[in-house]
């Protein structure tokens, strides 16, 4: 009786340690869900600027790819840098002004509402969740 595919790959994998697996795993996620610019530049065959490294952060969080995102913000810390620069300078406000409190609350509001209807669809902002 013929293996199938599956069963060919699973034989395999029973060599292998749980960190093997998991490298494995990382691996193959990244073959099917990064583009190839995206490849490219996580593999140095292309120029790594700070627009690729962002999109990197979140692609390789999306897929859960942990291995390769802490060796992308240990590979570019002047990128760690920069971003943590931005994000502070974001959340740096006077605290004696209500009206700017109220407003950066409104826009992290929005900028969160925005980015959970782009990955699941749901509209916050339309179902008047948490308001």
């Amino acid at each position: 009786m013929a293996k199938t595919k599956t069963q060919i790959i699973g034989k395999r994998m029973d060599g292998l340690n749980e960190e093997q697996k998991e490298r494995l795993d990382e691996f193959i996620r990244e073959a099917f869900y990064l583009t190839e610019d995206e490849y490219a530049a996580l593999d140095g065959v292309r120029p790594m600027d700070y627009e690729m490294y962002k999109q990197l952060e979140r692609r390789l969080t999306e897929i859960g790819c942990c291995e390769h995102f802490f060796q992308l913000l240990q590979r570019y810390p002047s990128f760690l840098e920069k971003e943590t620069e931005e994000i502070e300078k974001e959340l740096m406000f006077d605290y004696d002004d209500e009206e700017r409190i109220q407003e950066s609350k409104a826009n992290v509001w929005q900028r969160l509402c925005k980015q959970i209807k782009e990955e699941t669809g749901d509209d916050l902002m339309t179902n008047n969740y948490l308001q």
